[in-house]
């Protein structure tokens, strides 16, 4: 199925980038495990397999069979079958270019119940959106059903055994509780924070969470070619009547994309009457140089990137996740964790 584009993408360069209104002054991502820190930000869904369209199309159509005349009975018959297939072409370009639509996933399982909007698309770079009603996503997900978030899990799960995020961050906090340093000082107090749950809660990830991951490991091998995406989740409405917007962006770099591109549609829906409910982005695996990674404490420079959500667009909390453990902390927690420039 196609994506639905709302704008055309156009090429990329810093000058075009530098216009797009001001980044808050922050680096992005984590401090590595190897000692080499974060890397400053400067900061599709892949096309949709074709829907079966079986559902409102007849496959039981008659085959015409006149009997007098035997050649014009097998001309009738190339032509009949000729026009049905026609149709059924037709049928199916209809069904992939049907806008705002993804495949129906089955009951209760866990998928996009809309295809994306892209909004922005340069190179290796995607900005992307789905809207939906909240009940149409179902809360949890099973990750052996999404292909390639589930071919990166056995990966990961033949590099370093058990998929166990509490054994993660162990031993992130004792990596750089080993370190003199100040920054990573503050990073080992982050990851002791999520160990304890004062900060949040560590949990399994959700439907959203692992769909994002899914979105991406779909894009880029990520046990190889690890990266970082990130994303603002929108909600509008009371229980029972609820939307969801969440804006993706996703490149081929090891951090992610510049955000002012969400950001500025973030504004745009709050003042429509959306609440910005959640930032989230992943941590990945790092193999190539034996940092394993994947814990789901935030970094120095996280926190900082959320407190300036928190101020500037009134984020109600944050999610860290690997694909299969996701911490969440609420607005509130932000201020207990260490960030960039604390003393």
């Amino acid at each position: 199925m196609a994506r639905e584009t709302e704008t055309e993408a156009a090429p990329e360069s810093a000058a075009s980038e530098a216009s797009q209104g001001p980044s808050p002054r922050v680096s992005w991502g984590r401090n590595r495990l190897d000692g080499s820190g974060g890397t400053p930000a400067r900061q599709g869904e892949r096309p949709a397999a074709l829907a079966s369209c079986t559902g409102g199309w007849r496959t039981d159509h008659p085959t015409i069979e006149p009997r007098a005349i035997p050649d014009v009975a097998a001309s009738l018959r190339v032509i009949a079958s000729r026009v049905l297939a026609i149709s059924a072409v037709a049928g199916a370009m209809g069904c992939a270019v049907s806008p705002g639509r993804a495949a129906s996933p089955e009951a209760g399982a866990c998928g996009w119940p809309v295809a994306p909007v892209v909004l922005r698309q340069t190179a290796d770079t995607v900005y992307q959106s789905w809207t939906y009603d909240a009940d149409r996503l179902p809360a949890s997900a099973d990750p052996s059903r999404l292909p390639a978030l589930a071919a990166f899990l056995d990966t990961v799960r033949g590099r370093v055994g058990a998929l166990d995020a509490r054994a993660l961050l162990r031993r992130q906090v004792a990596f750089y509780a080993s370190r003199p340093d100040s920054d990573s000082q503050g990073e080992a107090a982050n990851g002791r924070l999520v160990l304890g749950g004062s900060a949040g809660a560590l949990r399994p990830a959700s439907c959203l969470e692992a769909l994002l991951v899914e979105e991406q490991a779909a894009r880029f091998p990520m046990t190889s070619h690890p990266t970082e995406f990130h994303a603002l989740v929108m909600e509008r409405g009371e229980a029972g009547a609820r939307q969801v917007r969440v804006y993706f962006a996703g490149s081929g770099a090891p951090w992610p994309p510049k955000a002012d591109p969400l950001l500025e549609r973030v504004a745009a829906d709050r003042r429509e009457g959306w609440r910005a409910v959640a930032h989230l982005h992943n941590h990945p695996f790092l193999f190539a140089n034996g940092d394993i990674a994947g814990a789901n404490a935030p970094s120095l420079s996280d926190v900082q990137f959320w407190r300036f959500l928190r101020e500037s667009y009134g984020i109600e909390s944050a999610r860290v996740t690997n694909g299969f453990a996701t911490f969440q902390a609420p607005a509130a927690a932000f201020s207990r964790l260490r960030a960039r420039g604390d003393r």
